[in-house]
């Protein structure tokens, strides 16, 4: 899971990580079913914004791509599976949180403790929150089993190589489901 905020780079990531053999999982939402421990699939088009193509090795035109102007930002939205076939996840069990951070020269990833995890992922979250505490009861325990991490993203290429690098090095394994 990929919380950050609007232009960081979770669609550009996401997608360049589903090109790597990975499956797509929802984007701009993290569905969560805290009963089951998933996260369930929420598959929606993406918006794609004009320099992104490119940044993810994909042509989108003639994809059934729409192009779109908000404000001054003209995004292209367009449907995954339309651009890489066979890409859809089903739930999985989380195992990341990877905090978008920024842009920088360098791809830097570093640990993160749980319960600072916990505190930014509160801020990412769109259930109303009128107990605040009790939201950060629940997602706590689910928190503590995942391995967390503050992202800075530098160029597309090394910083998708650090994530697959990131999993294929895990003891634990992943179920390769992004977004």
């Amino acid at each position: 899971v990929f919380p950050g905020n609007v232009g960081m780079g979770k669609t550009t990531t996401a997608l360049k990580l589903v090109r790597r053999g990975f499956k797509f999982l929802s984007d701009e939402v993290a569905s969560f079913h805290l009963g089951k421990r998933l996260l369930e699939p929420f598959h929606r088009t993406v918006n794609i914004r004009n320099g992104s193509p490119d940044l993810i090795g994909e042509n989108v035109e003639g994809n059934g791509a729409l192009k779109r102007k908000q404000g001054i930002e003209t995004f292209r939205t367009v449907d995954v599976e339309s651009i890489i076939p066979d890409s859809l996840s089903g739930a999985c069990e989380p195992k990341y949180l990877l905090f978008l951070q920024g842009f920088g020269e360098k791809t830097r990833l570093a640990p993160m403790s749980p319960s600072n995890a916990l505190f930014r992922l509160i801020r990412f979250s769109h259930q109303p929150i009128t107990n605040p505490a009790s939201l950060m009861y629940m997602l706590a325990p689910i928190v503590n089993e995942l391995r967390c991490f503050s992202f800075i993203f530098g160029d597309t290429d090394e910083a998708t190589d650090r994530i697959v690098d990131l999993i294929a090095d895990d003891p634990y394994g992943t179920t390769g489901a992004t977004g």
